[in-house]
């Protein structure tokens, strides 16, 4: 079964999600283990929702998506590239605080802790370009309210001021979530 980017009423991202999360999985083995090896595949990207993005887009966040008609679904269409990372900012700004499913979501996790460095091509080795990561960057889109401007070094050295000071706190990340540059 294919999933329909332009999310037809034929086939919407929680039709896709629940057909691959019904496939069985190897490590289903036992009829216990069948429910519990299905809710796993809820924290495996989504192909066709992930491509083009920096960090997977889990099946999860669609499942959250799907339950939110009255504001997510009218806000994050998902149907571009933009929408997707918009709502992967709110899941790292509000989701994660309200969705507790979302903790589990390793793989996300560790893909948000990455560099965002290829954001911006040839910065100097000591642009605060380097300790910014997928999740700080992306977490942006998701704080209009802080009018930073990250294609300026300025902006990037306040934007990384602020998560330093006051967003890591606010969202309940350790400080260590700034990214470390590769030696």
């Amino acid at each position: 079964m294919q999933f329909d980017a332009s999310l037809t009423p034929a086939m919407t991202p929680i039709d896709y999600l629940n057909s691959h999360c019904a496939t069985p999985t190897p490590a289903a083995g036992t009829a216990s283990g069948i429910g519990y090896a299905r809710w796993l595949r809820y924290f495996e990207p989504v192909a066709e929702l992930s491509k083009g993005l920096p960090v997977p887009f889990l099946g999860i966040m669609v499942l959250i998506w799907q339950l939110r008609d009255k504001d997510l679904q009218l806000r994050y269409s998902l149907k571009t590239r933009a929408s997707r990372l918009e709502f992967i900012g709110w899941c790292i700004a509000y989701g994660r605080k309200e969705y507790r499913a979302l903790h589990q979501a390793a793989a996300l996790w560790q893909a948000l802790d990455q560099h965002a460095t290829p954001i911006w091509p040839a910065v100097p080795n000591d642009d605060p370009a380097h300790a910014i990561s997928w999740k700080i960057y992306l977490l942006k889109s998701a704080r209009p309210d802080l009018q930073f401007d990250l294609a300026t070094r300025a902006g990037r050295e306040l934007w990384l001021a602020w998560y330093v000071l006051h967003g890591h706190h606010e969202l309940g990340f350790p400080s260590s979530t700034v990214a470390v540059a590769p030696q």
